[in-house]
């Protein structure tokens, strides 16, 4: 019987009724024509299976009415008419009751110590894993699940406790199957498992639900504190990338969730079934900030999947970030999705460029000030600190910062307190800080130009953004990603960029970094017919060099001269007068090249890096 259940051929709930007529045979041995009985009940108090000896229909009509109204009772004894009632108790959701009548002191001391023996059997069903384990991701199947939910509705019933089931469906779970063998598919579930287990809480219990589903229990929450975790829980998977094989796998996940504070569901079948209802539904948060944080970060060398590691990884705690690399690396982008995949998410997240404001006014716009506190303060301020109560300040080019106004961060980041500008009270404060630089900052505490207690202060994680130029790798993917963006927002078709393009992006050493990549691409865009390909005609002259097409003389000057006219035009907004003189020629001569070189101004004004 045991094996049998392990393998899951027999589910707990049948082998605890065998158990139960077995103790039922028990009492008859020990009672022998007196009126007894034991009857199972779900968490909710419906019955599931009665035996009784000698007890009539109405007698046992009003033992089940008088305990409906007792399910909440403590393990005590009761009585209800001439019968005993003993609960029968344990950790696993089929409760129950053993009722006997007219006992002697010795029978009754007997049937005890049965109903204990059924309560330590009913505990140790709840204790010893005799539920369907998944092989192939090692989580309890659908029967724990149950189980387990049913527990949690007898903690609702008995002390008001909430709680959530979360449903999880790999979307394109056919596609990846359909693509790939099935120990494939099955890897790419497994990955997904232990991912999962990663970013859980401790209390969080979670199960293989179905072949392309995963269900998350979560105890002690409520309906809000469900929303803003759905709402995590979904930044979190569109932001992994699943490795299966020395294949990257993006995955496509539909979430779901019923909390128990929304509803008056008795069963696990109806919390199950309403969870997998609402897949793919939007939360209340998810629908009014749907169009916020639009931006990824795109690539999958090593050294960005890295980085993703490491948001993740910071994402989940509050201590402070670092974010160090060069400009246009994607600083502020990294900070930005730790933000949004924090508990901090639904809070502010102010920005703050250190390099950008004199040091006079770099204090009141994080600090604010009061009226009065110098001329032109005809009132108070609230700054940064305190706009982004609950939230994030982003504190970029840090190094910027002078050493008295490094004394004033420290101490507000060390006290969790600031003083208004021309203030005498504290304010606490509540923020989570993200720094930025685009130097080595360890250099300069070296060489005395950054505070070192400060530095220590900011960089509870650092996390170093590669230059692109050490990932090239990924930029087709970005140049992809950067199409479909500007096209869209420019409202044109682009059919695709052509090899020579990408043969010279991936040579160039784009100092600029990923933010040069972006313009250009822009740029590119501008300048490309709708529905036509992108081509070398219209690239940057800086990039020319480096494409391997060979050009002839002709092309290398016609290509020379049409850049500097596009130069000029948008220099002079489309003037073609200024743009003649700025170029020493006559405004018949610059018309004559303009349609020579089928230029047209496009819609919106852009920067030729």
């Amino acid at each position: 019987m045991l094996e049998k259940i392990v393998v899951g051929e027999v589910d707990s709930v049948t082998f605890l009724i065998d158990f139960c007529n077995f103790i039922f045979e028990l009492l008859s041995e020990i009672l022998g024509n007196k009126a007894y009985g034991i009857m199972l009940t779900k968490p909710s108090g419906r019955t599931v299976h009665v035996l009784v000896h000698n007890i009539s229909d109405v007698e046992l009509d009003t033992i089940v009415k008088a305990l409906e109204d007792v399910v909440s009772a403590t393990e005590a004894p009761l009585e209800i008419g001439k019968f005993k009632v003993m609960p029968i108790s344990g950790n696993l959701s089929n409760y129950g009751y053993m009722f006997v009548s007219d006992l002697s002191e010795h029978e009754t001391y007997l049937v005890e110590k049965t109903c204990a023996v059924l309560s330590k059997f009913t505990e140790l069903l709840g204790t010893v894993d005799f539920y369907v384990i998944d092989p192939s991701t090692g989580l309890p199947g659908k029967k724990y699940l149950e189980n387990r939910i049913d527990e949690q509705i007898q903690r609702k019933i008995r002390y008001g406790e909430n709680f959530s089931l979360i449903v999880m469906k790999l979307e394109n779970y056919d596609e990846v199957l359909k693509n790939r063998s099935e120990e494939s598919a099955e890897a790419l579930m497994r990955e997904i498992a232990r991912f999962l287990l990663k970013i859980k809480r401790k209390s969080d219990i979670i199960s293989r639900l179905d072949v392309d589903k995963f269900a998350i229990l979560v105890p002690h929450t409520t309906a809000s504190g469900t929303e803003s975790f759905v709402e995590r829980l979904q930044s979190t998977m569109d932001f992994e990338t699943f490795h299966v094989n020395n294949e990257n796998i993006t995955c496509n996940f539909q979430i779901g969730f019923i909390n128990s504070e929304n509803c008056n569901f008795l069963e696990h079948d109806e919390i199950l079934l309403n969870a997998m209802i609402n897949l793919g539904g939007k939360t209340k948060q998810s629908q009014q900030k749907q169009s916020e944080f639009s931006f990824e970060i795109v690539g999958d060398s090593e050294k960005i999947r890295e980085c993703k590691r490491e948001i993740l990884i910071a994402a989940q705690t509050d201590m402070t970030v670092l974010v160090l690399g060069e400009t246009g690396t994607g600083k502020e982008l990294v900070a930005k999705k730790i933000h949004e995949l924090s508990a901090r998410r639904e809070k502010p997240f102010l920005i703050i460029d250190c390099a950008s404001i004199p040091e006079s006014l770099l204090e009141s716009e994080l600090f604010g000030y009061e009226k009065g506190a110098f001329t032109g303060a005809t009132s108070r301020k609230i700054g940064l600190f305190e706009s982004a109560e609950g939230g994030t300040v982003f504190l970029d080019e840090i190094e910027a910062t002078a050493p008295s106004m490094q004394a004033k961060l420290l101490r507000a980041i060390e006290e969790k307190v600031i003083r208004r500008v021309g203030g005498t009270e504290f304010i606490p404060i509540n923020v989570r800080i993200i720094s930025a630089s685009n130097i080595d900052l360890e250099e300069a505490v070296k060489k005395g130009d950054f505070r070192k207690d400060l530095y220590y202060r900011i960089s509870g994680m650092t996390i170093k953004l590669p230059p692109l130029r050490e990932r090239k790798s990924d930029i087709p993917q970005l140049v992809t990603y950067f199409v479909k963006k500007y096209s869209i927002e420019q409202g044109k078709i682009i059919k695709g960029v052509a090899p020579a393009v990408f043969e010279a992006f991936q040579s160039y050493d784009w100092p600029g970094n990923v933010r040069e990549l972006e313009k250009e691409i822009e740029r590119l865009i501008a300048y490309t017919e709708d529905g036509s390909y992108i081509t070398e005609d219209d690239v940057s002259n800086k990039i020319l060099p480096f494409m391997k097409h060979t050009f002839t003389l002709n092309e290398l000057v016609e290509n020379y001269e049409k850049n500097i006219l596009i130069d000029a035009l948008i220099n002079c907004n489309w003037n073609e007068s200024k743009a003649a003189k700025m170029l020493g020629i006559s405004r018949t001569s610059l018309i004559s090249k303009i349609k020579k070189y089928y230029l047209r101004k496009p819609s919106g004004s852009y920067s030729k890096n």
